[in-house]
């Protein structure tokens, strides 16, 4: 019902419902999107409702050879994350309140359109994925995002240069995530190498990249922090977070949009991991002991009560698998977090099962 409401007030910007989208296409082969996800409050059961943003470049997807469909957009965030602080951003609305169609407008006015109008440009957006404010960065894995730009504005030898300095930067992790986005970047790397892609004269005006992206200056050291490691999907990887840090990453996280988990890691080789859904999180806990064959032991957190039937995560992108109870809130996977960073151990109050990894 609000999405019909929202396409019958956009129609004068373009933008038209399709599978319960808002869709508009613009210039050079992209397409906006606006979605509206709707949840039910466990607490009060209220309707809460959030909406994210989005960019799909067809040409860069062409590339990438990612998603099969067509309205999975390349960059994306929330209206939450877009307002300042200075804005107290507001993560969700009440969605059975009658004024929720004109907050929502005046919202998508506020922050959607500039959004919008900015990362339309290629090359503002490849100055926001290699700023060193992660703030400044739309949703999507920087690395890939940032190897398809090249590829159109510089060519293929430009792109795997790149590709090969972020590569190296990841070569001796132990974050299962980094393995995982390694074995990517090779991928492509190797596909961009190997097939025929005509070659470009080159953007003069294209500001290339010099240095890796997918690691950051670390802040002022927090006497904590000097133990850890923080990554997530979009690609960012910070040692030595603060805790406001560490919060504010796990807050920022999509269900599914290119920045669904993070992940913090201390120097032992343990951590704690979030992935997030529509309908809540799966939160695992990596403990080192010497007591199991590898050296360590993983666990799932759950609910001691609630759900007594199995529900999966669900995800804009997939369906993650679980359990009873295994569904938890932002704020307690955030309270794990929490626990993990200040080394008080795996939270009494949350039930822990152990994963057959």
């Amino acid at each position: 019902m609000i999405t019909m409401q929202l396409a019958e007030r956009l129609a004068q910007q373009g933008f038209i419902r399709r599978r319960g989208l808002l869709i508009a296409k613009c210039p050079e082969n992209a397409v906006l999107r606006i979605q509206c996800i709707i949840r039910r409050d466990r607490s009060d059961n209220r309707l809460l409702g959030t909406l994210y943003i989005g960019i799909r470049f067809q040409k860069i997807e062409e590339l990438l050879d990612r998603f099969d469909d067509p309205y999975i957009p390349t960059i994306s965030d929330s209206l939450g994350h877009l307002q300042s602080e200075e804005d107290k951003p507001i993560w969700e609305w009440n969605a059975e309140k009658p004024e929720i169609i004109s907050r929502l407008l005046e919202e998508i006015q506020t922050y959607a359109f500039p959004f919008f109008e900015k990362f339309q440009d290629l090359q503002a957006l490849a100055l926001a994925l290699r700023s060193k404010n992660c703030r400044d960065w739309p949703g999507c894995d920087r690395v890939l995002v940032m190897a398809a730009i090249l590829v159109l504005k510089k060519g293929k030898v430009s792109a795997v240069n790149f590709l090969n300095r972020e590569i190296d930067l990841l070569r001796t992790t132990t974050n299962p995530w980094d393995a995982g986005k390694r074995t990517e970047w090779q991928k492509l790397r190797d596909k961009i190498h190997c097939a025929d892609i005509p070659e470009v004269l080159g953007d003069a005006l294209f500001i290339e990249p010099t240095e890796p992206i997918s690691i950051l200056a670390p802040p002022p050291p927090d006497p904590l922090g000097e133990k850890f490691i923080l990554s997530n999907e979009w690609g960012l990887r910070r040692h030595q977070p603060n805790w406001n840090f560490v919060e504010w990453v796990a807050r920022r996280l999509d269900a599914g949009a290119g920045n669904s988990f993070c992940c913090l890691e201390a120097l032992d080789g343990s951590y704690v991991q979030v992935l997030k859904g529509i309908n809540g999180c799966h939160l695992e806990w990596r403990v080192m002991t010497g007591d199991s064959p590898n050296g360590y032991r993983h666990y799932r957190a759950s609910y001691p009560e609630g759900a007594t039937a199995d529900v999966k995560l669900q995800k804009l992108d997939f369906v993650h698998s679980g359990k009873a109870g295994e569904l938890l809130h932002v704020d307690d996977a955030i309270d794990c977090l929490r626990c993990f960073y200040y080394q008080t151990g795996l939270p009494v109050w949350l039930n822990w099962r152990v994963l057959e990894l």
